[in-house]
């Protein structure tokens, strides 16, 4: 079990789960001077992200998914009446579009104020973020936002505020050039991050309503 979940483990033998993901990410932006801290539940494990870009002017702790893109394909699908994004569409769904995983750029850059609604923490049991010596005010937000520390890193959370999506998509698209695809391909790309981003929206905000 611990394989894929250990950093050594995960370069030796090529599998990787969620905290696997987070781990490693969380070492390498260690590396390049970046505060990050792993969040972990029962079910799911991502990072927190202390970003100070002065490029795109985004200040701030964000909530990243760092298994965004593992899955091949991510699924539009009407199900029991409604529509929702899956992986794993069940055989009675009716698949309304298939995404590429490349386009499911809508796990990064979450406020830590919209965590809870955006990932549905109700459904994730014992969800901790490991910190040490957290002070009272340190503590406070974190049981605010649903998180029992358990000490063993440091944090502090810097505020943090929802970023345009037109900077997101200029993030993405800038990023994508850099890495050297085509045009074409890239607004291919764009086309469906602001649809995927388009349905998590309302998703999200169908859960606040039912919540109310």
């Amino acid at each position: 079990k611990s394989e894929p979940r250990k950093i050594h483990s995960i370069i030796e033998s090529g599998k990787i789960v969620c905290i696997g993901y987070a781990r490693l990410l969380s070492e390498l932006l260690k590396e390049l001077g970046i505060k990050s801290y792993c969040i972990i539940s029962e079910s799911h494990a991502r990072l927190i992200v202390d970003i100070n870009d002065e490029k795109y002017d985004i200040n701030g702790s964000y909530a990243f998914d760092c298994t965004w893109d593992s899955n091949k394909s991510i699924y539009a699908v009407i199900s029991s009446g409604e529509i929702k994004l899956t992986a794993y569409p069940k055989n009675d769904d009716k698949i309304i579009k298939i995404y590429d995983n490349m386009s499911s750029y809508t796990s990064f850059f979450v406020p830590l104020d919209e965590y809870e609604d955006y990932f549905d923490i109700a459904l994730e049991k014992n969800t901790r973020i490991d910190v040490i010596n957290p002070n009272k005010k340190e503590i406070d937000h974190l049981d605010n936002l649903g998180f029992r520390p358990k000490q063993k890193e440091s944090c502090s959370f810097k505020f943090s505020k929802e970023i345009p999506e037109a900077k997101i998509i200029a993030i993405i698209y800038n990023t994508r050039s850099f890495e050297g695809y085509p045009t074409e391909i890239n607004n291919k790309l764009i086309g469906e991050v602001i649809e995927l981003r388009d349905i998590n929206k309302k998703l999200n905000e169908e859960k606040r309503r039912k919540k109310k």
